[in-house]
This record gives C-alpha cells, sequence and structure tokens, in this order.
C-alpha cells in the first residue's frame, strides 16, 4: 500500500477522460422511467418511510436504495408538494441521485488505483469505468444496483486498507447495507470472503490476524444486513404473495450453465467487444509467471484477489441453480471488481514491459480512443437489437442489453396521441403493453383507456375490449405481433402506424372495413 499526494493535474486529466462518458449520461438522463422505476417510486419511494422498512412483499424493494430515495424526496414532498407525476414528465429530476452515486463510484475506484495499484492505474480506472457497457447500462436507473456499486467499490476501499478498526467497521457497515438494499449482493459478499481466505493462506502470521478479523466483519455485516429483513416478513402488509417466501420455499439443484452459460455471457458483456481487454489479461498472466521485478511483485496478490472473488458467485450460482443471463443482471453490481481487474492486468502489461514505458501518454490517448469508439459501436448496435426485440415481440433484459434504455419514449408517444385526440377523440386501447408503467403514464397525462390484464395476451381480451368500435386507437409494445394478431383474428380492420419511427410504444389508428379486409401495415 502506497500513499500518494493529491496532484491536480492527474485529477484534471481523469475528468477529461469523462467528458465522452457526459456525453451519452446526458442522452439517457431524460429517459422515461420503465415499470421497476415506476414500482420503486410508487410503492417504496412516495409513501411514508416505515412503509418502505416493512413492504417486501415484492423483490423488487431495494430497501436501502428506496428508503435513502425516500427521505431524499420526503422534503420536497412535503414542502413542495413534489408529486410523482412530476418525475414522469421530468425524469431527471429523480436521475439526479443514481448520478450522484456514479460519480462517487468514479472517485473511490480512482483512489483505489492511486492507493493500492499505481499512479499509472488512475486514468485506466476511468477510462474503463467510463466505457463499461453494463455500467453505462444500469448507472442511472432509479434501482438498487448502482447504490451497490457504490457500496461494494467502498468494501473494497477498506478491505484492502485494511489495518485499523475503523477499516474493519467500514467493512462491516457496507456488507449489511450491500444486503439491505439487494440480498443478492450476498454472492460478492461470498466472492469477497473467498478471496479473503485464499489471501489469508499466504499471509504472515500478524498479516493473517489482521485478515481473520477482517473476515469476522464482513460475515457480521452479511448478517445484520439479513436480519433487516426479518421485520417484513414477520409484519407483512397487506399486497401480493410474498415472492421471496416462495423462492426459498421450491428449494433448488445445482445448475450446469452457471459455468457453460453465464460465465461467458457476463464476462463478454463486460468486455463488450473490447477485445485489447482480453489481450492484456492474457499477457497479464505472463507477465504474473515470467516477471520478478518489484511492481509485478506487488501487483500479482491485487490480480489475483480479484479474480478469485470474481470466480467465486459463479460457484454460487451453480450450487444455487441460476442459469440463465437474465437473472445474472444482478452481477451488474460486480463492476467495480471487472473494472479493477481489468485496469490491474493492463497495469501489469505496463510495468512489466519495459519497452511501453517509453511514450505513456501516446498509450493512453491510443486506448481512450480505442475504448471509445468501441463503447459507440455499442450503443449504436443497442440501437439496432432494440429494433430486432420490436420487430421479434421480444423485450431484452440482461448486462449487455435492455429494451426500456433505446427506442422508450413512452411520453413522446403520448404527446402526439394527446394532439390527435384533441382533433379526433377515439377510444385508446393498450396490447400488450407494460403494464403499471404504460398505465401509469396514460394517467397522468390524462388519457382515459381500456386495458388487457397485462399478463394476459390472449387475443380474445382485446376483442372484448374493442367491442365492435369502428375506430380506435391502439397503443402496443410489439407492432408485428399485433398487425399478425390483427390479420389473423379480425380481417375486417385495417390500421395505420402514427409513429414517426419503431419505438417500444407504437400508436396506430384502428379502423373498420368491412368491404376492403386487412390493409397492410404503413
Amino acid at each position: 500500500m502506497r500513499r500518494l499526494s493529491f496532484n491536480p493535474r492527474d485529477l484534471f486529466g481523469a475528468i477529461l477522460l469523462l467528458l465522452p462518458f457526459g456525453y451519452w449520461l446526458g442522452r439517457r438522463i431524460d429517459l422515461d422511467l420503465w415499470f421497476d422505476e415506476l414500482s420503486s417510486l410508487s410503492f417504496f419511494t412516495f409513501v411514508p418511510p416505515w412503509v418502505t422498512v416493512l413492504r417486501y412483499d415484492d423483490v423488487g424493494n431495494h430497501i436501502f436504495f428506496n428508503l435513502l430515495d425516500n427521505l431524499f424526496t420526503l422534503p420536497f414532498r412535503l414542502g413542495l408538494g413534489l408529486q410523482l407525476g412530476t418525475l414522469l414528465r421530468h425524469p431527471w429530476l429523480i436521475r439526479l441521485v443514481p448520478l450522484a452515486y456514479t460519480l462517487a463510484i468514479f472517485a473511490v475506484l480512482y483512489r483505489i488505483a492511486v492507493r493500492f495499484l499505481a499512479r499509472e492505474a488512475a486514468p485506466l480506472v476511468v477510462l474503463l469505468l467510463a466505457t463499461s457497457i453494463p455500467f453505462y447500462n444500469f448507472c442511472l436507473q432509479i434501482r438498487g444496483y448502482i447504490l451497490s456499486m457504490l457500496l461494494l467499490s467502498l468494501l473494497l476501499y477498506f478491505s484492502w486498507s485494511g489495518k485499523r478498526r475503523r477499516d474493519r467497521i467500514g467493512i462491516l457497515v457496507c456488507a449489511a447495507l450491500l444486503v439491505y438494499t439487494i440480498p443478492t449482493n450476498a454472492l460478492l459478499l461470498g466472492g469477497v470472503g473467498v478471496a479473503g481466505l485464499a489471501a489469508m493462506a499466504r499471509a504472515s502470521a500478524q498479516a493473517r490476524t489482521n485478515r481473520w478479523l477482517q473476515l469476522r466483519s464482513l460475515a457480521t455485516g452479511a448478517a445484520l444486513g439479513f436480519l433487516g429483513y426479518v421485520p417484513p416478513l414477520l409484519f407483512r402488509l397487506p399486497g401480493r404473495s410474498n415472492r421471496v417466501v416462495d423462492h426459498f420455499s421450491r428449494g433448488w439443484d445445482c445448475e450446469p450453465r452457471a459455468f457453460s452459460v453465464v460465465l461467458p455471457g457476463t464476462v463478454k458483456a463486460f468486455i463488450a467487444d473490447q477485445w485489447l481487454l482480453v489481450a492484456g489479461l492474457i499477457l497479464a498472466c505472463l507477465v504474473v509467471l515470467l516477471s520478478r521485478s518489484d511492481a509485478v511483485l506487488r501487483l500479482r496478490g491485487r490480480f489475483a484477489w480479484l479474480t478469485t472473488a470474481l470466480l467465486t458467485p459463479f460457484a454460487l450460482f451453480y450450487l444455487l441453480g441460476i442459469g440463465d443471463l437474465g437473472t445474472a443482471r444482478i452481477l451488474s453490481v460486480a463492476t467495480p471488481l471487472f473494472v479493477l481487474w481489468f485496469t490491474t492486468a493492463l497495469t501489469l502489461v505496463y510495468q512489466g514491459l519495459p519497452f511501453l514505458r517509453r511514450a505513456p501518454r501516446v498509450l493512453l490517448v491510443a486506448l481512450f480512443v480505442y475504448c471509445n469508439v468501441i463503447f459507440w459501436l455499442n450503443i449504436d448496435l443497442m440501437d439496432r437489437r432494440a429494433l430486432v426485440d420490436i420487430a421479434r415481440g421480444t423485450s431484452s433484459q440482461e448486462l449487455a442489453q435492455n429494451f426500456y434504455q433505446s427506442r422508450y419514449c413512452l411520453s413522446d408517444t403520448l404527446t402526439q396521441l394527446q394532439d390527435r385526440l384533441r382533433r379526433d377523440p377515439l377510444p385508446v386501447i393498450l396490447y400488450r403493453h407494460i403494464g403499471l408503467g404504460t398505465e401509469f403514464y396514460l394517467r397522468e397525462y390524462g388519457i382515459p383507456f381500456r386495458a388487457q390484464d397485462w399478463v394476459d395476451f390472449r387475443f380474445s381480451a382485446f376483442r372484448t375490449m374493442l367491442d365492435g368500435l369502428p375506430r380506435a386507437y391502439v397503443l402496443t409494445l410489439y407492432p408485428n405481433t399485433f398487425a399478425t394478431d390483427l390479420r389473423r383474428e379480425m380481417p375486417e380492420y385495417r390500421f395505420t402506424r402514427l409513429n414517426p419511427r419503431w419505438d417500444f410504444h407504437n400508436l396506430f389508428l384502428l379502423e373498420r372495413d368491412d368491404s376492403k379486409g386487412p390493409l397492410p401495415v404503413q
């Protein structure tokens, strides 16, 4: 461990590296709220704080995150009359909270790199975090993932600092709050614990005692975090059936796909076509094996620690029967671990190959251009994947792709619908929509609607809502599915798409034409 003085020039350089990321965040900070975000705000934020703490009938309550949001908005709700509808029309107001967590993560990882890796690692960690697709996909969500990343970053800092009593208190508090935010964060704590045990085996007697105290703090914190779920499970408020209790009552089997599907899929999502990172990992392993320089020996332990901490959750996935990439998006919380892993690998290569140190600034500029070009191409790819989702009638939710973050412009569609309703008032029918999310927005915009049960997608329900109307507006998530179903089931109707482009919320004008039959979608 090294203590390095503050260098304003280095900090200014790190801020420059963030400029492209700031541009991309600006494109998303006012993104419409989607189902899970609205659930968090409606059921757990815009309620009395005691409801946030005691209601856990749904695993969607990331308790500590929602409690902080609740307390943050409470003065505005009481003093200024802030309503949920205000946030529906101006989502950027509430996204300022995860933005603050995002900036804090950059600061903590920058500090970790300078103090525990090398000064050269500081700009690397900023650059790799700013071009991480999973981080970009989750950093502005009104969910507990970004707060969990911050807590994990702080936990890593305290774990690597590790000799003082206040560091052990920091480990305990961070571990408790990680579990109290999202219970599955315990899987990552397991990785940190196993990494600590492995490091303890190589440590001196004095260091071994210190690491044992750290592990005890980690386990105590995790236990305290789980105790936080006892009140809501014992004193259940009226609501839906408790999905947590239902899940644990089923039991589980070992799942080989944790290694064959989830592990490669997760690593691929974090690499995100930045194949230079793969080369860096391979070269880092060779440097560790062949080089005996002091700098390499100092970094080797960190690299082994991070590798162990990252691999352990997949072993736990195997034991718990988790084998699909959708569920594995909880590993977005592991972003600080992955970024530090890649950073340590590239720093090892830099330290182990002397010729690279002849032009450090040229290397950094080249890496900056490379990472940001790949990042931009990945963002373009996400938009094209969104079009595929819309065409196929699917909705991706993974580390590398979330359907609600590209072509998700419900407020724009409803503004267009409002304008049409003033000129041509017709009934509005929802078909294959995102239940709570769509309905919340429609109510806020004052648009009456007819909606089927959003988990019941049978066309018979749509036929009942249409009830023989000659004309109506239809709002649907999946336009091709709607067109196919309508042509097959109700050929007497023709339909025209009113959206200027394909989005996840598509507005159709439906008209009955008994004489001509169906017309192709326009």
